[in-house]
């Protein structure tokens, strides 16, 4: 079983590569974290969970999924991440997690993808982040199959900077850059609603006829860059920049 969580697309198309690759079903932890469901997910199957690393480990949002919910059947359990840069000391983290809820880790990869965390960084245009996803497609295929033959999976070994970036960076990335009160809407905003179906943290209502974000956001980045309209902004940090999301996957 394929579990992933995508906030533009990256980690939704390779995992669904994967799932296409080994026949195996598909579970939007997205959808599932939208609806607070919490129940036994069964699988006959390994669990390969697929998600984004942020600040140097696997979103809050991935890690309160496995927490809240009990795994039965087969528990074995590999991590594929993607990544701008790469996956820092997340796998130490990922262990950890895999031992506080009796998943049993089988290794963990990182996938290059591109850049997406419009608030602090520059996007690539769309040819350039296609010719990144072009490149790194092959890789994908390649673990799908390692996966299916039960290989051993090992992500690249962290430098003393991903150590801290994992270790120190990350929990101050949440709680002093993680905000929402700098998200706003531009007249270009059309009332779609899209940028509160998208969010997986049910973060975003339409109060007063526009967009409102609460508190409990990830910077996942789904609102941003996948509003149809680019109508939104996050203060000045964003304004003229190019907008990401898979365009593999519409």
């Amino acid at each position: 079983m394929i579990l992933y969580f995508s906030g533009t697309g990256n980690s939704e198309y390779v995992a669904k590569i994967i799932a296409k690759e080994n026949n195996d079903d598909l579970l939007s932890i997205n959808d599932w974290m939208k609806n607070n469901k919490k129940e036994t997910i069964f699988s006959k199957e390994t669990l390969i969970f697929v998600c984004p690393i942020y600040s140097g480990r696997i979103p809050p949002i991935v890690e309160n999924f496995i927490k809240q919910n009990k795994f039965e059947g087969n528990t074995n359990s590999y991590f594929i991440t993607t990544c701008f840069q790469n996956a820092w000391n997340s796998e130490k983290y990922i262990k950890k997690l895999c031992m506080q809820t009796n998943l049993q880790f089988q290794g963990a990869k990182e996938i290059l993808m591109p850049q997406n965390y419009i608030m602090m960084y520059p996007i690539l245009d769309k040819q350039s982040a296609d010719k990144v996803i072009e490149s790194v497609t092959p890789q994908i295929y390649k673990i799908a199959k390692e996966i299916k033959n039960n290989s051993k999976l090992s992500m690249n070994k962290p430098s003393f900077q991903g150590k801290i970036m994992s270790s120190i960076v990350n929990p101050i990335f949440y709680s002093m850059i993680v905000k929402t009160k700098n998200f706003y809407t531009t007249d270009k905003c059309t009332k779609c609603g899209m940028c509160v179906d998208l969010c997986s943290m049910n973060n975003i209502k339409i109060l007063n006829d526009k967009p409102q974000w609460g508190n409990n956001c990830i910077h996942c980045t789904s609102c941003i860059n996948c509003c149809p309209n680019s109508a939104i902004e996050y203060g000045k940090k964003t304004i003229g920049k190019e907008r990401y999301y898979n365009k593999n996957l519409r």
